[in-house]
């Protein structure tokens, strides 16, 4: 998992998209499976968690801290992939519905 520097083409300059807490989940949840790779769930998660502590879901935002905690964990502390997704499971059966 690398954390990329992505601008989204998606979003209009000046305009914003929050992350939820359902996106979060079903990408999470995709991931865990191995119906996404790595990589390209950290494509999508550099993009939409930027300035996530902006947004006023504290949950959300811790969420997303762990998840970088889990990114570092894979790149810098020799994390297997399955232990990334085994992880991402822990996370889901937290999230609050």
């Amino acid at each position: 998992m690398t954390r990329n520097a992505h601008v989204s083409t998606s979003t209009l300059p000046g305009l914003q998209r929050m992350l939820n807490g359902q996106q979060l989940a079903d990408k999470l949840r995709e991931c865990s499976k191995g119906h996404i790779t790595l990589d390209a769930f950290d494509d999508w998660f550099a993009v939409e968690s930027w300035n996530i502590h902006k947004q006023p879901n504290q949950e959300l935002t811790d969420t997303v801290y762990e998840i970088e905690g889990i990114g570092s964990d894979h790149l810098f502390n020799g994390l297997s992939e399955a232990g990334v997704r085994t992880r991402f499971k822990v996370i889901l059966a937290g999230l609050s519905p």
